[in-house]
């Protein structure tokens, strides 16, 4: 009987019948019976962007339980672009907000992922953090840059210039070996290469026919390459950072893994080429 009522309960959210859910309801179905390998009424609901079954399902006892999600209903709800049910969640869930997902992401990292303007400005809106980093270092604006999201991207870096992030000290071991400023004039120095731990190797280089000292930081152990560019005139500073996946011409990082690993390094030789371990694709496998 049990698994009858979750089969209709899970038809009327799927097929869009909320009359159907309505009535089972009001007649004492349970708001969290789940087919057999099947998903929770709620997360289905949220899957198929159904928020007036969500509604139902929340006034009725529904739990915001996942069988093959992680994070939170937030969380795909966020990377749907399901704003109703967004704020349905934020209201009756209110701890889903400071909830991340197994690889660090907020909500608002999925939303920009994927595209959703109207779902980033809401989340904003709303108090989520556009500075915060996932595990892998990254925030929302990586992210929308990540996918080419343009709209996303003119969001979040409007939201940066009213909101500048703190501006990253240059490594102690640079710091040290730089040269005086320059003037815009000077023509182009070498710095030369400072080793700063087993998995990091700097370059600093001065121009002075474009007046920029640009810093390049070559981390192999998060496989990322940072520049840092510093006009010498203004001395203001802008940061860019890069997945060496990204990097198209490998001959700059094979160069700076060579330095490094004469320089007593321990870095292994292959780490320019070889991909990091991604995690499986988090929604798949099992149909809604």
């Amino acid at each position: 009987m049990i698994f009858f009522q979750a089969h209709r309960i899970a038809e009327a959210v799927r097929n869009g019948k909320t009359d159907d859910l309505k009535k089972l309801l009001a007649k004492g179905a349970d708001a969290n019976a789940c087919e057999e390998y099947g998903r929770a009424p709620l997360e289905l609901a949220t899957l198929k962007g159904n928020i007036e079954a969500a509604v139902m399902l929340v006034d009725a006892g529904a739990r915001p339980e996942m069988m093959y999600e992680d994070g939170t209903l937030l969380h795909v709800a966020a990377a749907r672009g399901h704003i109703g049910l967004a704020k349905l969640f934020l209201e009756k869930f209110p701890d889903m907000k400071s909830a991340l997902d197994d690889a660090g992401n907020s909500p608002l990292h999925l939303a920009a992922e994927a595209g959703h303007a109207e779902m980033v400005t809401f989340l904003i809106d709303a108090g989520f953090d556009p500075a915060l980093k996932n595990k892998q270092n990254r925030n929302a604006l990586y992210m929308a840059q990540k996918k080419s999201h343009p709209d996303v991207i003119e969001i979040l870096e409007a939201y940066h210039a009213e909101n500048p992030l703190p501006r990253p000290a240059m490594p102690k071991a640079v710091m040290t070996a730089l040269p005086p400023p320059a003037a815009p004039d000077t023509a182009s120095t070498d710095a030369g290469w400072h080793v700063l731990d087993g998995a990091r190797i700097a370059h600093v280089h001065t121009d002075g026919a474009i007046g920029y000292k640009v810093t390049e930081v070559f981390n192999f152990a998060a496989r990322e390459r940072t520049r840092i560019y510093q006009n010498l005139t203004t001395r203001a500073e802008a940061v860019e950072s890069r997945d060496f996946d990204d990097i198209a011409e490998k001959a700059p990082l094979e160069d700076a893994l060579g330095r490094l690993r004469a320089a007593g390094g321990t870095v292994d030789a292959d780490a320019v080429h070889t991909r990091g371990i991604g995690k499986p694709a988090r929604r798949g496998g099992y149909n809604a």
